[in-house]
Formats: C-alpha cells, structure tokens, sequence
C-alpha cells in the first residue's frame, strides 16, 4: 500500500512538474513570438517612414515598442517618426530613449545623434521666435532670440547667418563678420556666406576685404554654386581694394 501511495504521490508531481515546465515554454515561446512581431513592426514601420507616410510609421513603431520594450530601435525611430507630427511628444521620446540607452555601448553613436536631435529641437521655438521678430522689424528682440537658440545648439547654421544680416544692418560689421566667420566654420564651401563676408570686410578691415575677395574669386572661378554676375562684382571689388581703380 505504502508503495501504491508513493506512486501515486510521485506520478502527481511528475504531472504537476510537467504542466509547470509547459508553462514556462509556453511563456517564453509567447516572448520570442513577440519579439518577431516587434520586428516584423520595425520593418513595416522603416518601410513606412521611407514613403513619408509618418502616422502610419509611428503605429507600427509604438506596437512593436508594446511588443517587445527592450527593442530600443524602434524607441530611436518612433522618436524621429514623431518630429514630422509633433515635436513637443518628439523631444519626450529622445530623453526616454536616451535614458534607456544610456547603459548600453553599442548605443554611444546613436546616443549622440539623439541628444542632437534634442538640441535642434529645444532651439526651433527660439529659432522661429526669432524668425518672426525679424519679419516684423524688431531686430533686437530678433538677436535676443538666435542668442538663446546659440545657447542651446550652437551648431545651427542658419541663426548664425541672420544674425550677421541683422548685424550687417545695425552697421555692426565686426560682429556680423564674426558671425559669417562661424557660419563658414559649419560651412566651409559656402561661396554664398565667404561673398557676404568680404562685403562686410570692406566696412572695417581692407586687408581682410582683400584676402577674402581673393579666397572667393579662386574658389568661385568655374564653380555652378553662385551668380557668374557675383564672380564678376567679386573681381571688380578685388581690383578696387589694391589699388587698381
């Protein structure tokens, strides 16, 4: 009897271990299903971003982020997804991502490229603050705007490039020149910004007037990139400055 008793207890647990060990294959059998389906989401969702269709990208990429939260991927490209459609919710993405991502190495680069993307996005309401200052005249308030925007991303070309036009028309050449300098340093090519510049060098500085007409006219010689009829001014003002008439 005592053997019956002992069989029976032992042939219960076996059916008690069994069913324990299924559910626990079955469990993770479930994650690595979701886990495929939180890719297959990231692929439609890459494929979805590629035709510009935004909304429909940032549904796939939220399902496959409820799929599988570890899949910090789709977290970086539902954060781009988002800055076509809201960038207050964007900008929310990025430091969720960025926190998460942090103790990961293999996410560094892309680290730094999100934290970019923050700084760009903390700086547009200053940057169209100072847009629209400028449209309606208030050039000071318009300064103090690209000022803040330089505070957050310093690496904006653009608020660089209005500024030195506003300064250009404060009649404050040393500072606008100063600005152009920092905008050829983002863009060293731009023949654009070099022609502004040794405009604004004559106001102050013939020497440099000189040598920037001199860098302008070499590099424009030929180039498809600006007016022909700049190139020529750009020669003619050259010619002046030396002494030529």
């Amino acid at each position: 009897m005592r053997k019956s008793f002992l069989r029976r207890h032992w042939l219960a647990f076996a059916i008690t271990f069994g069913a324990a060990i299924i559910i626990i294959i079955t469990i993770f059998a479930k994650r690595e299903s979701d886990a495929e389906r939180a890719r297959k989401k990231l692929i439609w969702g890459d494929e979805a971003m590629a035709s510009f269709h935004y909304e429909e990208a940032i549904d796939f990429y939220e399902k496959a982020v409820e799929l599988d939260p570890d899949l910090i991927q789709a977290r970086y490209n539902l954060a781009i997804a988002y800055e076509s459609v809201d960038k207050e919710r964007a900008i929310e993405l990025w430091e969720e991502y960025v926190a998460l991502a942090s103790d990961d190495p293999s996410q560094s680069r892309w680290i730094e490229q999100a934290e970019e993307h923050l700084r760009r996005l903390r700086a547009e309401p200053l940057m169209e603050a100072g847009y629209a200052a400028m449209e309606e005249g208030d050039l000071d308030t318009a300064l103090s705007k690209f000022e803040e925007a330089l505070v957050v991303d310093d690496s904006v070309l653009d608020v660089y490039y209005r500024m030195a036009q506003i300064y250009t028309e404060q009649g404050k050449y040393e500072e606008a020149a100063e600005s152009y300098t920092k905008a050829l340093e983002l863009a060293p090519y731009s023949l654009k910004y070099r022609y502004e510049l040794a405009l604004v060098y004559e106001e102050f500085d013939r020497v440099k007037a000189v040598e920037t007409w001199e860098d302008f006219v070499e590099r424009a010689e030929g180039s498809r990139s600006i007016e022909r009829e700049k190139v020529v001014e750009g020669k003619k003002r050259l010619t002046r400055l030396r002494g030529g008439g």
